[in-house]
């Protein structure tokens, strides 16, 4: 059954999601709605989000970004989790958030901010659309160019040869 709000809300472009109350939520650039059968009621929680994109549930949590970075959303409170500079908020693809780190696309490639602080950029340059981390650790990238693999640390083969590594390591 299509809904369909009779009071002119916009239901386009939505992030669904069910919250700790069992509500399913639509969120977009115009509100934060909560959908009861064929009824459309506006939220209590404003919820100023990005794009639909820009919000993902993960193991419970809800994230968001906005102007002032990634939020969390709690018990209907959001609070900025991790301030983000305006420059990575532009042409944004979709978020991802997986082990303490926040992947951010755009039409610059795909940005991870961990926890420390730190930021890298991977696929400069190029217009990433989405990031997910496989249970191997495996970050993949969806691209207009194809999809790329960034393969868990672990399973890289890095070989170091004297000349590489400072003398003070070879005695």
């Amino acid at each position: 059954n299509k809904i369909m709000p009779n009071n002119g809300l916009k239901l386009q472009n939505s992030y669904l999601f069910e919250d700790e109350d069992k509500n399913i939520h639509a969120v977009n650039n115009f509100g934060n709605y909560i959908l009861n059968n064929k009824t459309v009621v506006i939220a209590p929680t404003r919820i100023s989000t990005l794009s639909y994109k820009t919000m993902l549930k993960t193991d419970g949590q809800i994230y968001f970004l906005n102007d002032s970075g990634l939020n969390i959303l709690e018990n209907g409170q959001s609070m900025v989790a991790y301030p983000i500079n305006g420059s990575f908020l532009q042409n944004l693809g979709y978020i991802h958030v997986s082990n303490q780190n926040l992947w951010i696309c755009n039409n610059n490639g795909a940005t991870q901010f961990s926890n420390g602080g730190l930021s890298k950029t991977y696929l400069e340059k190029v217009n990433v659309s989405q990031v997910v981390t496989d249970k191997n650790g495996n970050t993949w990238f969806t691209t207009t160019n194809g999809i790329y693999k960034l393969p868990n640390a672990s399973d890289q083969l890095n070989i170091f040869k004297p000349k590489d590594k400072p003398n003070s390591y070879y005695k």
